[in-house]
């Protein structure tokens, strides 16, 4: 039985709330081919969050943060 490897890619994106800057930081992940996709600092807020996961296409799992702690998201 072999192991598959496990491609993953991060980013620190500094905030992703503007669509473009949205739109080009998932088809970069998308290219990247990563079984996941893993995303810093992304500045998001709860009533967004459907939004994001519809643009994406795909599932994702967000971690809004705090005022301190500006949100993580996983993608896969």
């Amino acid at each position: 039985m072999g192991v598959e490897p496990l491609k993953l890619v991060s980013l620190n994106v500094k905030g992703i709330s503007k669509f473009h800057k949205r739109k080009t930081i998932y088809t970069w992940c998308q290219k990247k081919n990563a079984d996941f996709s893993l995303l810093q600092e992304i500045h998001s807020k709860e009533e967004i969050e459907t939004q994001w996961k519809n643009e994406w296409g795909a599932e994702i799992i967000v971690s809004h943060g705090s005022s301190n702690s500006r949100g993580v998201a996983c993608a896969s």
